[in-house]
């Protein structure tokens, strides 16, 4: 896989996780969990731009 498709990969999880926690009414253990894939996925998407380059 190049890095443009893992890039748009992670974006793609981030927007869906996003949109879980913004748009749901969930638990908010659920929604703390949500929050820290996000920060997780946001790590894994500047990884990628850096590796990337």
């Amino acid at each position: 896989m190049d890095h443009k498709t893992v890039i748009d990969e992670q974006i793609k999880v981030l927007q869906n996780l996003q949109s879980d926690n913004v748009n749901a009414n969930i638990q908010i253990e659920l929604k703390v969990n949500n929050a820290i894939n996000i920060v997780n996925q946001i790590c894994n998407l500047i990884n990628c731009v850096i590796r990337s380059k």
